[in-house]
This record gives structure tokens, sequence and C-alpha cells, in this order.
């Protein structure tokens, strides 16, 4: 946190022009740093809730900042952190599973259609 220091003095002192343009250049060597790693990034528990504690705290504004996952994985993941359930709009009694041909993965059969 030591290291941060500097750099959060450096924010404090700043106009808010100041503080956009510092924002557009972090974001811009972001995306360098973010061009050079490998196409799936995986995080640990400990990395999720770190970035849940401080994305939550920047609102709807995060649409625009997020980078190294999607936005809607970082809802999901607020989801599950909040204890929310996955929710699903199909009766559980009209559908099964079944293993399509394409790569193995398990879809649902709606065997009665949705409403």
């Amino acid at each position: 946190m030591k290291l941060l220091q500097p750099l959060f003095a450096l924010f404090a002192s700043a106009s808010d022009r100041d503080l956009v343009r510092m924002i557009e250049y972090l974001k811009a060597e972001n995306r360098i740093l973010r061009d050079k790693l490998p196409a799936r990034i995986t995080v640990t528990p400990r990395e999720r809730s770190r970035l849940l504690r401080l994305g939550q705290k920047v609102g709807s504004s995060l649409r625009d900042l997020i980078t190294i996952v999607s936005y809607r994985t970082f809802s999901r993941w607020l989801a599950a952190a909040k204890g929310k359930p996955k929710t699903t709009t199909v009766d559980p009694e009209n559908w099964t599973t079944s293993r399509t041909p394409l790569w193995g993965v398990a879809t649902v059969v709606v065997q009665g259609g949705c409403e």
C-alpha cells in the first residue's frame, strides 16, 4: 500500500481536469498492458473480492472502465457475493438437459414452450 501513497497524494492535489487526464492516461496504459496479456485471465478469490469492493464504489461508470473482465461477469460476481441465486425464466417441470454435438455443451430444451 505504501507503494501507492505517492499516487494517492497526486490525486488528492489535482484539479478535476487533471484527474480526467490522469484517468485517461491510466486507461491507455491499462489497454496497452492488457493487449500484452493472454486472452483469458484468471483472478484469485482475493483479487475478485478487491475488484468487487472497489467496483461497487465506482457505480454505473464501471461499464466504461472495466477491462479485466466483462461487466456481465462483474455483475455475476456481485450477485454471487450478495448471495443472490441465479434466476431462470424456464419452468423446471418443462425442461430436460441434453448434450449437443457442438463442444459437448449441455443445453436446456424447453418441452412446453415459453410464455
